[in-house]
Order: C-alpha cells, then structure tokens, then sequence
C-alpha cells in the first residue's frame, strides 16, 4: 500500500518475492541497498515516495542500485555510496516532476549555455538542446544584471521542468534557491559545498570542479558533493589555459567513489565516444552544442553516442 507522509525520506519498499515492505529512513537507507539489498534480490518491483509509485524499468538485478532499477541517477560503487546522494535522488522534485519515468537519467550530454546571447536566443537555442535530449542544462552568466539573471533562469527551470531535465545553476547558490533549481555547480573560487547545502537544503544537487585533482573529488564527495566535474579533456575555445585532466580520472570516479563524473573542455561529437568508454558519465558542452546550427540535431548525436555506449553509469 502506498506510504502517505510528509517526510521526505521516508521511503516504503514493497518486496513481492516474500511480501515484505520496509520502510527505510535516512540516514540508513544505504544499508539494505546499495550494496545489493540481502535475501530476494529479484523481486523488489514497486516502492512509495510520499504516495507517488515508482516501477522500475526493468527486473533489479544484483548489478544494478535500487536508484537506477528505478529510473533515477545509478550510483553504485563502494557498497558505502554517499547515504544523502542515493536519497536525494530519488527524492529529487516528485511534486515538480511526477511520475519518475518522466524525469530523464542524471547522465548523458550536460549542456552550459554560452555567456553573452539575447534572452530569446538563449532560450531558444536551449530548448533546442532540450527537445535533442539533453539530460541537464547549466545556466551560466556572470555579466548578466541580476534581474535578468532571475528573469532567465527562472525561465530555463521550467523549460527543463517541460522535458524532464535537470537544472543546475552555475557558481551562484542563492540564484539556484531562488528559482528552485534542482542544483548548484561549484568552482574552486566559488561558495564551500557545506554552506551552499545549508542554503539548498538535502534535496538539491551540488557539483564540484575538480579539474585534474582526485584529492579534490574525493574530499568533495566527503562533503557531501553528488557529482564532480574532471577538465579540460581537451582544448577549449572557453577556458584556453585550464589544466588538461588525464581520462584515467574517470575510471578512478566510477570505480572509487561511485558518484557521477562530468567530462569538460573542448568536447565534440567526435570526441565523446572515448569520454564515454573512459567512464564519464555527463559530458559538459558549450561550443560545439551551442554553435552548431541545428543545435536539436547535435544534441541528438550526444544522445545518440550517449546510448550506444550502453554506459549505465559507476
């Protein structure tokens, strides 16, 4: 039966193999899941959040977290995956966003919209991006009056919110509450992870740059980051004299801290296979998304390289 409350983190599990519901609370949700919930491990089909019914999208196997069997973010990994991010994402916005078969995967092509466009262009060339199946979009702009920044992100949500992506705003905390994002993006120069969560709360998404620092991911995730971003891969128009990030950084992610990792710097469609392979789960454009010119078509081809790579995240 369906767990009605107003507790976020409670969280109803309905095993059919042997008629067992569980509820489980924060923070020992990880215990009886990340690491391969003990017993029947083939019949967990349903669960309740708060009364909203979540079906997996196909039969849980051992190999895969109860987040990703259930449509969200999959973070597995160590068997002590971070307790906030495994259920966070799946707390993430039910009221925003329904059903969880309607939220896209928290993997996949992340765009950043280039500084500089008119409002209009801007948008536009986002939903574009959008309707080609961009996972996430980063609003980012700094030069930007405030109130046309408020104005513009305001607007990115809820065209995220139409197609079912994830919006994360770009270095500036308070912008991302304003407007309900569903995250924040944090540089080396910008708000500490501790102060933007106590800003943003435990249902929102942080992000770290980590550029070509392992050091750096690993004491963000101890903060408790719920991805982390490793570049420039490669040489980018954006940021010509950033550090080079070797892609062993992304095996190292997915197979040492099981959160998501973002590839950034200089990515295109020809490149995005071997991020891929090399275990990046998002990868962040700018440049060759947004200055295609058919920006729908070249979101499409990331999706499209997305897909065939059967990547199904650390």
């Amino acid at each position: 039966m369906p767990l009605h409350s107003k507790d976020s983190s409670r969280i109803l599990i309905r095993n059919t193999g042997d008629s067992s519901q569980t509820v489980l609370r924060m923070p020992s949700f990880y215990l009886g899941l990340a690491d391969g919930t003990e017993g029947n491990r083939t019949g967990m089909d349903e669960a309740y959040l708060d009364g909203v019914r979540w079906r997996p999208k196909e039969p849980w196997r051992r190999s895969h977290s109860f987040i990703d069997s259930f449509g969200s973010p999959c973070f597995t990994g160590k068997p002590t995956c971070q307790v906030k991010t495994l259920v966070n994402q799946i707390s993430l916005h039910i009221g925003d966003h329904g059903d969880c078969e309607r939220r896209r995967p928290f993997r996949g092509l992340y765009a950043i919209t280039p500084e500089g466009l008119e409002k209009a262009d801007l948008l536009r060339r986002a939903e574009a991006a959008l309707r080609g199946g961009t996972s996430v979009v980063q609003y980012r702009e700094k030069a930007r009056a405030r109130a046309d920044q408020l104005r513009i992100a305001a607007e990115l949500a809820t065209l995220c919110r139409k197609f079912g992506a994830w919006f994360i705003v770009n270095d500036d905390p308070m912008l991302a509450k304003s407007v309900n994002a569903d995250g924040v993006h944090l540089g080396a120069s910008d708000a500490e992870v501790a102060s933007a969560r106590n800003l943003l709360g435990q249902d929102r998404l942080i992000g770290v740059s980590c550029y070509d620092n392992f050091s750096r991911a690993t004491q963000a995730m101890a903060m408790g980051a719920n991805y982390v971003a490793f570049g420039s891969v490669f040489a980018s128009p954006t940021k010509p004299k950033a550090v080079r990030a070797p892609l062993e950084l992304f095996t190292r992610c997915r197979q040492e801290l099981g959160i998501p990792s973002c590839a950034i710097g200089g990515i295109t469609v020809d490149s995005a296979p071997q991020l891929f392979s090399a275990g990046a789960d998002l990868l962040a454009v700018i440049t060759d998304l947004f200055g295609s010119d058919d920006v729908e078509k070249r979101a499409r081809a990331f999706t499209r390289i997305y897909e065939d790579t059967g990547h199904d995240g650390p």
